[in-house]
């Protein structure tokens, strides 16, 4: 199957969302703020020569040495691209800014790959972009130095990926399981994807009609685990784990502020401590907050048309093109299962947030497919 363009308006799309995000970064003032700021350090830091350290005290799940020591809680990769370009242009933020203004632009590129995925017209591939590329969480984000973008980047390969290793050929599997890992290496509750790949193959096996390639889903996992063996093995050595030793502290924490407290003692019977009433009242205030979250992120338009997609791919029986949404739906309702009731605190932090904006990708194609299905095309001229 062919995910390239074929006219020249998927390029002007693309050159005039670059353009927007490139102004963007030329004025920006800073990197970005908490974890935006946190990555522009530590890529200066590994331009510089010095590795994965840090020079600060950000918390104190692992109350670490001293004030400059290895980072054990954040994920490595989206300090690599500022990295590379601080490495030529030192302390320099629009060099910096340049691979966010790069991947920003390459997500309307996305959405049209997902969209040819599923075998959409040339009309509605182009619409799709047309609902991302200026969208304006994607172009602020594309300011900043911060985990969003490559994470939104890496699941949606990995989500087409998977697709067409079931739909197409199994080679594909393994390309979505080293996806997986680098949307890993870029955000923690990546984790989620597998539960998630798990629920989406059940479903596939009972809605699609052709035989799905069993013997070969071994190549998802093994994509993923050698995607992530040299991280795994960093922190085995520096920490005896083989993920991030602080972030496990944060499933009992009681109060945001926790993980800024030093001494204060994070375990389950803590957490218990809390009181059930507590404890069940704030899963329903961060599950309310997040279900907000779940539609303002979107628009107006985005959700409605999103729905009449999905509804009208159902009506229309167009179960090939339907089963491509099920992978990043399972990805966002394990999300917000693990936002809402494992680490309900980092809600109020903007993860669910950022995690949540891979879906839009998916949902302006199925949009664009019921804007051009439902509406007549001389409507829209």
């Amino acid at each position: 199957m062919n995910l390239l363009p074929k006219s020249r308006a998927f390029w002007m799309i693309l050159i005039a969302g670059f353009i927007v995000r490139l102004a963007a970064a030329y004025v920006a003032p800073h990197p970005g703020i908490a974890d935006s700021n946190h990555y522009y350090n530590l890529g200066r830091n590994l331009a510089e020569g010095r590795g994965f350290v840090i020079d600060y005290i950000w918390n104190y799940h692992n109350p670490p040495e001293t004030v400059t020591h290895p980072i054990d809680y954040w994920m490595p990769l989206p300090a690599l691209p500022p990295a590379l370009m601080l490495t030529f242009f030192p302390d320099n933020l629009f060099a910096a800014l340049i691979p966010s203004v790069l991947i920003g632009t390459l997500l309307a590129a996305l959405t049209y790959a997902i969209a040819a995925a599923m075998k959409l017209d040339e009309q509605i591939r182009l619409l799709a972009m047309l609902g991302v590329v200026f969208l304006p969480e994607f172009v602020l984000n594309s300011a900043r130095t911060d985990t969003t973008l490559l994470y939104i980047m890496f699941i949606g390969i990995s989500c087409i990926s998977f697709y067409k290793g079931l739909m197409d050929h199994p080679y594909w599997l393994l390309l979505a399981g080293i996806a997986a890992g680098l949307a890993h290496l870029s955000r923690q509750d990546a984790i989620i994807i597998a539960p998630a790949f798990v629920l989406a193959l059940v479903i596939h096996w009972r809605f699609n009609d052709q035989p799905l390639p069993f013997r070969w889903l071994w190549l998802i996992p093994v994509g993923w685990v050698l995607t992530l063996a040299p991280w795994m093995w960093r922190n085995h050595q520096l920490y005896g784990v083989l993920l991030p030793s602080g972030a496990s502290r944060t499933l009992f924490m009681t109060s945001f502020i926790d993980q800024f407290t030093y001494g204060r003692d994070l375990t389950f019977d803590h957490y218990l401590a809390w009181g059930m009433p507590n404890i069940v009242a704030n899963w329903i205030t961060m599950a309310l907050a997040n279900v907000k979250t779940m539609y303002t992120v979107l628009g107006i338009g985005l959700p409605i048309t999103a729905l009449i997609g999905l509804g009208g791919l159902i009506w229309k029986k167009e179960k090939n093109r339907w089963l491509m949404q099920i992978l990043p739906i399972c990805i966002v309702l394990g999300l917000f299962a693990f936002y809402s009731f494992v680490t309900p605190f980092h809600t109020q932090g903007g993860s669910f947030k950022k995690s949540y904006l891979l879906l839009i990708p998916f949902l302006s194609v199925v949009g664009a497919w019921a804007i051009w299905t439902f509406i007549q095309p001389k409507q829209i001229a």
